[in-house]
């Protein structure tokens, strides 16, 4: 669960620097499907509690 907020942080953190987004940070940090499927379970109205306490 560290992990996965240090990688949060650095998406934020990514954001402040010109040319690098939240995403690739995200894909670098092996979180991007994980995040990407959390995303489309929320607009599907499907989400599982793991994937609240993801985002």
């Amino acid at each position: 669960m560290l992990y996965v907020v240090f990688i949060g942080f650095l998406m934020g953190l990514a954001n402040l620097i010109p040319g690098v987004s939240g995403g690739t940070i995200a894909l670098l940090g092996g979180l991007y499907e994980r995040f990407v499927g959390s995303i489309s379970m929320l607009t599907a109205l499907k989400i599982r509690r793991e994937e609240i306490l993801f985002l």
